[in-house]
């Protein structure tokens, strides 16, 4: 029997290798900035565009940030940095230098330590890249969950007029709140849905196998 198990809402750090800082980075030659910026230069720029008409790409990249994605304020020196950020396996690669080029922006690096396994990050931290490309995205295919909350927190401080409006949101350690975003019907009759289920199963769902012990 084949049973599908769905929701692991947290990823655990000695599960599925949570970021606990980038340990060592390797840039292969076809991620390269140069090469990158040229080639995606024409991607980056029809974003928008493409979302003008139904690309499933789009929200199938909303369902992977639901589940492994991040989003992430931090401060250096007295400016702010912000980050979209998504780390996988080093199995899903491909998967990632994919995303990369649908979108035509962020960077690849690959995480290797010898307590952990092997992970390959993609981030957008481009401010520029973060509103031109990323939020369009998230604007006509809202996150679902209640990971929600972070992108709005995310997306505020990111327009922010001042440093005086992050500072409020960024002062005290966020807790994400736990009611829910959406009803089960909402997210169910979502006309995304379909493509943004493939993502998420992506990053949240396993498919097991087994043979029970007991034949009741």
């Amino acid at each position: 029997m084949i049973k599908f198990l769905y929701f692991k809402n947290k990823i655990k750090a000695n599960f599925k290798g949570k970021s606990i800082g980038i340990i060592k980075i390797f840039t292969s030659k076809s991620f390269s900035s140069k090469e990158s910026n040229s080639n995606n230069k024409v991607n980056s720029n029809s974003v928008p565009q493409r979302l003008n008409v139904e690309d499933s790409f789009f929200p199938y990249f909303v369902g992977l940030i639901e589940g492994y994605g991040l989003f992430t304020i931090s401060k250096s020196g007295k400016y702010f940095q912000f980050e979209i950020g998504l780390e996988l396996s080093i199995r899903d690669l491909d998967l990632i230098n994919y995303i990369k080029s649908k979108l035509g922006v962020g960077t690849i690096f690959i995480r290797k330590s010898n307590n952990r396994p092997e992970m390959v990050i993609f981030r957008v931290r481009n401010k520029q890249d973060l509103k031109g490309v990323l939020m369009p995205i998230f604007n006509k295919y809202p996150l679902l969950t209640i990971k929600h909350y972070d992108f709005i927190r995310f997306k505020e401080c990111l327009f922010a007029e001042s440093n005086e409006i992050i500072k409020a949101h960024t002062k005290n350690k966020y807790i994400r709140p736990l009611t829910p975003v959406n009803t089960l019907n909402t997210i169910l009759n979502a006309h995304y849905f379909s493509s943004w289920l493939i993502g998420f199963i992506e990053s949240e769902a396993c498919f097991s196998i087994y043979k029970p012990t007991n034949e009741n």
